[in-house]
């Protein structure tokens, strides 16, 4: 269970700093139909910390830097990486970064 702080401090920076981020909060929150983050930003804490949100928060966050990755060495991460790993939620973000799962599945 990674910090909350750190899940919010993250997704400011990200979000504010990189359209890329800004781009995959925006559509992990059309995908959630709800503003995940607007609880991110305004909380409350405990909302974060529901499981509910806080694994779709740490997924968004850890995907929207493999994209700002990518975009910064304009490539694809399947260019440069030849095994990706990932334990229990980071298994669909190592997904996500090789191209197997999309982001956008719905439910």
């Amino acid at each position: 269970y990674m910090d909350m702080m750190v899940v919010e401090l993250l997704h400011v920076d990200l979000y504010n700093n990189h359209h890329i981020a800004r781009e995959v909060f925006d559509e992990v929150d059309d995908c959630l139909n709800q503003k995940l983050s607007k609880i991110i930003f305004d909380g409350p804490e405990e909302s974060l910390k529901a499981t509910s949100n806080a694994q779709p928060a740490l997924m968004c966050v850890s995907i929207a830097i493999i994209k700002i990755i990518e975009h910064e060495l304009k490539k694809d991460l399947s260019d440069f990486v030849q095994i990706v790993l990932g334990h229990s939620l980071g298994e669909y973000s190592s997904l996500c970064a090789t191209k197997v799962l999309s982001l956008s599945l719905r439910r």
